[in-house]
């Protein structure tokens, strides 16, 4: 089996953010826009999404399309991360306006993150 560092590590954060949505649901549960209907619901969706994300990075054969749904899933959430940020709600004890908008930026490291484990899994 031939995972390279990125990809361990990308394994590493999924497994670590799904747990915690099931660890600690409310500190998510904040961040689901009301106009969503079954928060708790959602935030539980989205753990088991991340698990299996990490699970499909894992096999060779799967990787690149699980990359692919990744870079995806990335862009998904990115109505959360902008309503936490709109509205200054505190996440994991952060609640300056400008790490929250930090955060959401940030999300686009994660889509490029995947975005290089799918074309580095091309070259396998």
């Amino acid at each position: 089996m031939n995972i390279s560092m990125k990809t361990l590590g990308m394994i590493f954060v999924l497994l670590l953010a799904g747990l915690l949505h099931f660890i600690l649901p409310e500190e998510f549960t904040k961040a689901v826009p009301p106009y969503f209907l079954a928060p708790e619901f959602i935030v539980y969706l989205t753990g088991v999404f991340e698990v299996l994300l990490a699970f499909g990075l894992i096999k060779e054969s799967s990787r690149q399309s699980t990359a692919q749904l990744l870079m995806v899933f990335f862009v998904i959430l990115l109505p959360a991360h902008i309503y936490v940020s709109m509205e200054g709600i505190t996440m994991f004890g952060v609640s300056h306006k400008g790490w929250l908008w930090a955060r959401t930026l940030g999300q686009s490291f994660f889509i490029y993150w995947a975005y290089l484990i799918k074309e580095e899994s091309k070259e396998d």
